[in-house]
Parts: structure tokens; sequence; C-alpha cells
């Protein structure tokens, strides 16, 4: 059995499909040779197939090909992907992204290890190539509290269990259809029902930002809220009464291994209501089950500056310096107090310092990640 299978969705991106299978190619060789690249065509009507079957000729013990006679959507596609795979692993990559070099051996070798993680992720930088890096990122450390309100995980380049994926269900629409952006976020939700999330802070992908990706063709955050309900709806019945029981605001005993699920459900609850007597309930709910969770934390603390009470949130951030001294939530602390700052008019020197130095060292590529980078082609 291969170790991984690369799976790589294209559809209309003759522009930058050939540099992210350079980039997938580059990072097999760099790191990791037991892999199958799957390359699936989505009934591409520009010249995308082309350029795919030029390569599944020139690495015929590599590149697997495959053509959809009409367009999919996303969704069928990795559903289709997935049960092509032969690898005991699959890694979702965008068609117009750029692969960067990290450890990958070394993330499978934890998966080996840890039979009770379903997926590893970690983080990508966004860039254009008319500014380069943009200084923004996404992914973050694992939160079921987040799962539904804002989800910090990135498909991207995460590796997952193909067993795994299998056993939820492989990847499913969501009620918007082929147009969803969501189908990631149902995928999540199912794999988290089987076991945990890795998050690995490396930075794995530089994210193209760029007119014709399909998060510009399509709204995804409408999409997403859209479907918000759906998710909600599916957490809930696999925990019948309890949602009804936060509403009111009502005590209730939870067993340790339904908590995760609470946690994703007072999220979801959090983000859909602009009650403050709500959300200081769902959060004084969350903050008992997961009391050591950044994201928790954070957001009764973003709360209370919501309130007008900056010097309580200010005590708070500066107690979470200590209780959460990783250089992820460093930074998202040093961007709280900066804003604390400024609303008491309080010299804001000393935290720009320390925030300038966290931000040089949470954007901070590997010297062969910079390379790449410097590797960018111009269009």
């Amino acid at each position: 059995m291969t170790k991984l299978s690369v799976l790589m969705a294209c559809y209309r991106q003759e522009k930058y499909v050939a540099e992210a299978i350079d980039s997938v190619l580059n990072n097999i060789n760099y790191d990791w040779a037991d892999a199958e690249l799957i390359l699936w065509d989505d009934a591409s009507p520009d010249g995308t197939c082309g350029i795919l079957e030029d390569y599944a000729r020139r690495y015929p013990d590599i590149i697997r090909l495959h053509r959809s006679e009409e367009n999919m959507g996303v969704a069928a596609t990795a559903a289709a992907m997935v049960n092509a795979a032969s690898g005991r692993y699959i890694m979702m990559f965008d068609h117009d992204d750029v692969l960067l070099p990290f450890d990958m051996s070394g993330e499978l070798r934890f998966l080996d290890n840890n039979p009770e993680y379903v997926a590893s992720y970690g983080r990508k930088q966004l860039f254009n190539e008319k500014e380069g890096l943009l200084g923004s990122s996404l992914g973050g450390p694992f939160s079921d509290f987040n799962l539904i309100y804002q989800p910090p995980l990135n498909n991207n380049a995460m590796i997952m269990r193909r067993e795994s994926v299998l056993k939820a269900g492989n990847f499913q629409s969501t009620p918007q259809g082929k147009v969803s952006g969501a189908a990631d976020v149902f995928m999540w939700l199912r794999l988290r029902l089987i076991g945990q999330f890795r998050f690995d802070m490396s930075f794995r992908v530089l994210h193209r930002v760029h007119p014709g990706q399909v998060t510009s063709r399509i709204n995804h955050s409408e999409v997403y809220t859209r479907d918000y309900g759906f998710f909600m709806k599916y957490v809930s019945n696999l925990i019948p009464g309890v949602e009804a029981r936060l509403r009111k605001g009502e005590s209730f005993m939870v067993l340790p291994e339904k908590r995760y699920l609470v946690l994703i459900l007072l999220g979801g609850m959090i983000r859909n209501t602009e009650n403050a007597k709500e959300i200081e309930s769902y959060l004084y709910y969350a903050s008992q089950l997961a009391p050591k969770d950044n994201y928790i934390d954070c957001k009764i603390a973003e709360f209370i500056m919501a309130k007008g009470n900056y010097s309580d949130a200010l005590i708070r951030f500066v107690n979470m310096i200590y209780k959460y001294p990783d250089l992820y939530n460093q930074m998202q602390i040093a961007s709280w107090l900066k804003q604390i700052y400024i609303k008491l008019n309080m010299s804001e020197k000393d935290v720009l310092v320390g925030s300038i130095r966290i931000s040089d060292e949470f954007f901070k590529l590997t010297p062969a990640a910079v390379k790449v980078l410097a590797g960018i082609r111009k269009y």
C-alpha cells in the first residue's frame, strides 16, 4: 500500500496548475518518496486537462489522472479522489496554491504512532504575485468550541487517515450542493466523532490570492452562513435536548465523552446571536467545560471589551500571556492588547515592540520555504 496519496482536484486553472503540481512533486522528492499524486480534472472548459495529461505522461510512476465527464463539484470530486486513492493517508491540495517543504514524514510518523488522531494540519500564508506575502495567515490550534463558530483548520495540505474519512462517510455535499464551500467543515465534524486533530505550527502552503480562484467566484462566507443551520442540526441531533436546555440556561450533567459535542454546539450558538445575555450564558457554559481553551478565554475577554470594560479585558489578556505562552496565542493576544492600549490612551510603545518581535517570528518561513517563495512564477 502506498503511504500517502496527494489529491488535487483541478478545474479551470490552466494558468496556475502547473506550478501547483511542481510544488507537490518537489515536496515528495524533498521529504517522502512513497507517494502518489492523483490529478482529477472536473470537466474544465479550458486547457487545464491538457496540462494534466502532459504531467501524467512525464511522471507515470507517480501521477494518476482522472477526468469527470461533467462537472461534479467540490464534494463529489473529493469523494471520488478518496475512493481512487491507494494511500493509507490522503492529503488534499488546491490546484492554484504552492506546497511548501515541511516535515511530511514526521507528521506521517506521528499519525502512525498516535491512532487516536485522525488528521494533521498546519498553516498557510497568503500571497499574490504583485505584493508577495500579504502578512496574513490561516490556521490555528484545534478547538471544539471553534469548529462551527470559526473553524481554525486548513483542509489544504491536511493529512487524513483514509480509513477514517471512509468511516465518516467520505466527503458529502451540504444542502447548498455543488457550490458549497463548506463540504470540508462537514467532513471535519464527522471526523471529530472518530478522533482528534493535530495542529502543526509550520507553514505548509502559500495560498495564492487571485481573481480567478473559487473563493473569488463564490461568496463562501455567505454559503457557509446558509449551511450553518444544517451543521447545528447535525450536532444537535447527536445530543438530543441539550440545545434547548442551553438556551433556557438550565443545569444538566454531561458525560465526559459528550463534552466536545456540547462545546461545538455552544460555539455555533454564540455565532448566531447578538444577545449579550445569551452570549454571556453560553460562554459561562463553555468555560466550565473547557477551562483551558484559548479561543474561549479570548472570546470572554473580547466580550468584556465589547461592553466597554477595557481595564478588565486588559487584565484578562495579560493573564492569558502566562496561561498560553505559545507563539500562536502570543500573536493573538498582542493584537488585542494593542487595541486596548489605544482605547485606554496608554503608551503603545512596549506592546508595539513586542508585537513586531512576535509577528516576525509568527510569519517566519524556513530557508527551504523562502527559496520556494523566491521562485514563484510571474504570469
